[in-house]
């Protein structure tokens, strides 16, 4: 046994060398990782490296037969989620739906068709989640998502319906990953070590993923209302004013939440109720302007939707001051 001294680090904290005759053993220079954790006796254990564990092939077979393709759908979802590394798809109609259901699997991230027959799909998943950044998966659904709510102003001159509804099922495909990397973080000590990241802000992360999912998922919602519907240029232009402050309000909470800014956060929640006070007044004048009792039903979806966004947006405000 050797003894070494503790020196202190800074203001808090306390440093220990450990031996050279280790770190060369171990292959280990200055800058690579170790691992430090506490057994039950009271010890540290500090190890070179994390046990790679092999994956644990699981499989799971869903039959198809007499089933809608959203019934398909959420069952084949709920495999990819719960890590199943290979999922059957069986049915004598699987012909039939073959086409749609190739259409889920590639709105998958990393999961590919290794066998098809006429009554059978078997999928493999090849996602290896140790590779995998919570905060890159953020960054890059936050970059999506804002390039979404900045081209909403060009759906009010051409049809970008098809174009959004694209990226918003890229936003989708993060947004399971990291709901997996969560589960496995939760369920999985092991791995849990190799994130670096607490349990409560495993949950922050997942929380502020699945919201991003929502605003992209309104923000398509509303470009498909706009794009099929004819605006006058008056109704294109209070439109446009309020998809300009909501694209403002999201990108100061999304500054909020990288720089954990609360009092960004609490500002941006105070301009929900401007903007749901600004659509029903909308709403109102534009009746009376054309003396009917209700605005035109496909002008209130549109002035609708432009509420649940703000309300959307806000709720990232909420999830960064709570």
């Amino acid at each position: 046994m050797e003894y070494r001294r503790l020196i202190k680090f800074g203001n808090s904290s306390f440093v220990v060398s450990v031996p050279k005759d280790w770190l060369r053993k171990n292959h280990l220079e200055k800058g690579d990782m170790v691992y430090v954790s506490e057994n039950g006796s009271n010890e540290l254990v500090i190890v070179p490296n994390l046990p790679q564990q092999e994956r644990e092939l699981k499989e799971v077979t869903i039959n198809i037969d007499t089933k809608p393709i959203k019934r398909i759908k959420r069952e084949l979802i709920s495999a990819y989620l719960k890590d199943f590394s290979i999922v059957t798809l069986t049915g004598k109609d699987l012909e039939k739906q073959a086409g749609d259901i190739r259409n889920i699997i590639q709105n998958l991230m990393a999961l590919e068709i290794i066998e098809q027959t006429k009554d059978k799909i078997v999928t493999q998943d090849f996602l290896n989640l140790r590779e995998v950044s919570l905060s890159d998966l953020i960054r890059k659904m936050d970059i999506i998502t804002r390039a979404m709510l900045s081209d909403l102003s060009l759906c009010l001159e051409k049809n970008l319906g098809s174009n959004m509804t694209h990226r918003e099922m890229d936003v989708n495909k993060m947004s399971y990953v990291i709901l997996r990397v969560v589960r496995r973080g939760l369920s999985d000590p092991e791995y849990a070590k190799t994130l670096r990241i607490s349990p409560l802000q495993l949950f922050e992360l997942w929380n502020i993923g699945s919201q991003l999912e929502l605003v992209a998922d309104q923000a398509d919602e509303l470009a498909q209302e706009i794009s099929i519907n004819q605006l006058t240029q008056e109704q294109k232009t209070f439109v446009k004013s309020i998809l300009e402050r909501i694209e403002a309000m999201y990108l100061q909470v999304m500054k909020a939440f990288y720089t954990s800014d609360l009092g960004v956060a609490y500002e941006v929640s105070a301009l929900k109720s401007e903007v749901a006070q600004l659509c029903r007044q909308e709403r109102k004048s534009s009746s009376l302007l054309h003396k009917q009792k209700a605005v035109d039903p496909h002008y209130s979806c549109i002035i609708e939707r432009l509420i649940a966004l703000g309300k959307e947006v806000n709720s990232i405000a909420r999830r960064v001051y709570s």
